[in-house]
């Protein structure tokens, strides 16, 4: 028998809207979508056209980004790419874009890679460079356009692919057009269960024919603990299973194949805050600990560390056919020294 489910009000407003993606949306979303397209159009324009220009950073810059509002798995795509540059040598810097929790998964993930957590990025960017690094990798940079970037890796995760229509937001989960992936210089497609559906894969490839193609799967590999409390025990009893993520359904199904029980799900927004009412409910939940997210775990972690232990979901990037040219072309980029362009992508044995 399956674990109930429950949301926080926020998370059920999101999904409400979240399952209209499938469906027809409704008119006000519509509106909405079409005005914020219109808005995003121009500013594409103004770039392509070169009125805008993005400005040359004095490192390297890999830019890793998503199409999508939240889900697109650029956090540990990036985090792979950060962890394949300090074992190729490089000295890597993470810059993430002022939102703290994705800082500190990356600061657990990677630990020996400088991480800065800013919205201005380039100020972030001049900091990285002052403190010795070598190269950048920009989390959520594929809108920053104000940055040049010398690689461009876009994340498009299979739920969203998957869509029977790709709407901008809000009537859909797209910051800009499906066509947006011929930007990008390697697309990654995520995914965190079996692939399905038509082949997303060759679809993208048709879009962006220049760029590496190739999916991986972010497979769980146990659970961590994430407060001392938990450090102490395994999980027993009926703790509850909590996930403040855009797609929580994956995370859910995750957790039933795992070896553990759960007696509840709880899902709130993404990047929800943890306030006094949210953590009532997971209170309420349960008195047996919590199963979550790593977004998740480095916040309720230190939140819950007197009362409830808290574990996560420790999850492996299993990479697709084509690996090692992505691994190649972002040991290129890192390694070039000063940015003075892109980096021919097809040249030498990256072919």
């Amino acid at each position: 028998m399956s674990a109930r489910t429950r949301e926080s009000r926020l998370a059920r407003v999101e999904r409400r809207v979240r399952d209209s993606w499938t469906g027809t949306p409704g008119a006000g979303l519509r509106i909405t979508s079409v005005a914020y397209g219109i808005g995003h159009d121009i500013r594409d324009l103004l770039y392509e056209s070169g009125i805008l220009q993005g400005r040359r950073l004095p490192l390297p810059v890999i830019s890793v980004g998503g199409l999508t509002a939240g889900g697109s798995g650029k956090t540990p795509v990036s985090a792979a790419l950060a962890a394949w540059l300090l074992e190729g040598g490089c000295r890597p810097a993470l810059v993430t874009g002022g939102i703290p929790d994705e800082a500190a998964v990356q600061r657990l993930l990677n630990p020996d890679v400088a991480v800065l957590d800013d919205r201005n990025r380039r100020s972030a960017v001049r900091r990285a460079a002052e403190a010795g690094a070598g190269s950048i990798v920009l989390d959520s940079g594929f809108q920053h356009r104000k940055i040049r970037s010398d690689l461009q890796v876009l994340c498009v995760d299979q739920l969203s692919a998957s869509l029977p229509e790709r709407r901008r937001l809000p009537a859909g989960p797209f910051r800009e057009r499906w066509s947006a992936v011929a930007r990008a210089d390697a697309v990654v497609l995520v995914r965190r269960g079996p692939r399905v559906g038509p082949d997303t894969l060759e679809e993208i490839q048709r879009w962006a024919p220049r760029a590496i193609v190739l999916d991986c799967l972010l497979r769980p590999s146990g659970l961590k603990p994430a407060n001392e409390l938990a450090e102490r025990r395994h999980p027993d009893g009926e703790p509850v299973a909590v996930a403040g993520v855009m797609w929580p359904e994956p995370f859910f199904g995750a957790v039933d194949r795992m070896d553990v029980s759960v007696g509840s799900r709880l899902a709130f927004r993404d990047h929800e805050p943890f306030g006094t009412v949210q953590l009532e409910a997971i209170r309420n939940s349960t008195r047996d600990g919590v199963i979550c997210t790593l977004k998740d775990a480095v916040k309720l972690g230190p939140l819950l560390a007197d009362e409830l232990p808290v574990w996560y979901v420790e999850e492996e990037p299993l990479w697709g056919e084509g690996e090692r040219r992505l691994r190649h072309g972002i040991l290129l980029t890192g390694s070039s020294g000063l940015s003075e362009g892109r980096i021919d992508w097809y040249r030498g044995d990256a072919s």
